[in-house]
């Protein structure tokens, strides 16, 4: 029995980084402009990813007898990702290929890219969705906390050298006791 040629021979390292290049996510990440509803694929993916992560299912659920439902609370709920936050950082081509070139390795080294039928069945999803959720945690969390942060660190600096603040007391104390001259 002769079999197809796709399920014989298998994609090359370079047609499979092409194959990712092509993918939804890179070709939105590329683009200039982002439609409405690629930011709210993209932003399902994340809680995907998040409820996965957090082993939340509809098996999680718990019902009270008085009906009440306990269900587990999802942070994400306001919290926005879009592709420009992506592109924010300012390494993130760089960021993107060095991620991209790691987990096409990764799976080269473990099982191979397979078949063409095998890869484009098995392999490439499960590659697409290893990127995303990488890029997600080492370009978007970081744009989000640094942009969190410098609110927090701006918010405490104001209110800890206020006057009648603890450093502003402090700054009084040492001024006050290093005898400066004036002239």
């Amino acid at each position: 029995m002769n079999e197809a040629w796709y399920e014989i021979q298998g994609p090359s390292r370079e047609e499979v980084i092409n194959t990712i290049y092509q993918c939804w996510f890179i070709r939105n990440l590329r683009s200039t402009t982002n439609e409405y509803v690629a930011n709210k694929i993209l932003h399902q993916k994340l809680v995907n990813y998040y409820n996965k992560k957090n082993n939340i299912t509809l098996k999680n659920f718990n019902f009270n007898p008085n009906g009440e439902s306990n269900i587990p609370t999802l942070k994400l709920k306001y919290v926005k990702i879009t592709f420009e936050q992506i592109k924010l950082h300012p390494n993130v081509i760089i960021i993107v290929s060095k991620i991209i070139d790691e987990e096409i390795s990764k799976i080269e080294k473990n099982d191979g890219f397979g078949s063409y039928r095998g890869f484009q069945t098995f392999v490439k999803g499960t590659l697409e969705e290893n990127i995303i959720n990488r890029v997600i945690e080492e370009i978007w969390c970081v744009v989000i906390i640094k942009k969190e942060m410098n609110k927090l660190v701006k918010k405490w600096i104001k209110n800890r050298y206020a006057p009648g603040g603890k450093g502003y007391f402090e700054a009084k104390k040492r001024f006050e006791n290093n005898n400066y001259i004036t002239i």
